[in-house]
């Protein structure tokens, strides 16, 4: 299998508390959502899944009514055509919305041609060091490849040893993409 340029290789001189209410982020990676002033984002530069550096995403106070994510967008160019998998270790705590990896592949003019946040296979609660993934197919018309960590409401999730892989077509997806989601013909034109 072959690894991407995305892979989670951070090569840590970032070192700080993860308590810290400053976010600490990552080289090569931002912080975004609907609500991103609501949580923190630190590194730990050991100690999380098998020892292995991680990062932190943390509610400040209280119920947050958004999400806040670690992310990062590339190129398409490398994967069109391709299937490509998004996948890491997470581990969750007190969450009371929800916690995942999330993968988006937008074409021209910022088209969302396929999207996946584990929405029905996200993290709730309290959750030990679980493996998720995301698995979608880049079309050919595909501009540029949004993914990452996400947390939603209050709590905290852990991310840690993240790939980004193309895979076999053996491999199946977790989430289809937009253009398939419609059928090729109309169908039940006379409502039968």
């Amino acid at each position: 299998m072959k690894y991407a340029a995305g892979v989670f290789g951070l090569a840590l001189m970032l070192a700080g508390n993860v308590a810290s209410a400053k976010d600490i982020l990552p080289r090569g990676w931002i912080k975004a959502g609907n609500l991103s002033a609501a949580y923190t984002v630190a590194v730990k530069p050991t100690g999380a899944y098998e020892g292995h550096s991680g990062v932190v995403i943390r509610s400040k106070r209280g119920n947050p009514k958004g999400f806040g994510t670690l992310m990062q967008t590339i190129l398409a160019n490398s994967y069109l055509g391709r299937r490509v998998r998004f996948s890491g270790y997470l581990r969750a705590q007190d969450v009371s919305g929800h916690a995942g990896l999330w993968m988006r592949v937008d074409g021209p003019n910022g088209d969302v041609l396929g999207i996946d946040n584990m929405d029905k296979r996200s993290l709730h609660g309290n959750v030990p060091w679980k493996f998720c993934e995301i698995v979608m197919d880049v079309p050919e018309q595909a501009k540029t490849i949004a993914f990452g960590a996400l947390l939603s409401k209050a709590g905290e999730v852990e991310v840690s040893d993240l790939k980004f892989e193309i895979v076999g077509k053996d491999v199946p997806v977790t989430s289809k993409t937009r253009s398939s989601a419609y059928p090729e013909k109309p169908i039940n034109l006379d409502f039968k």
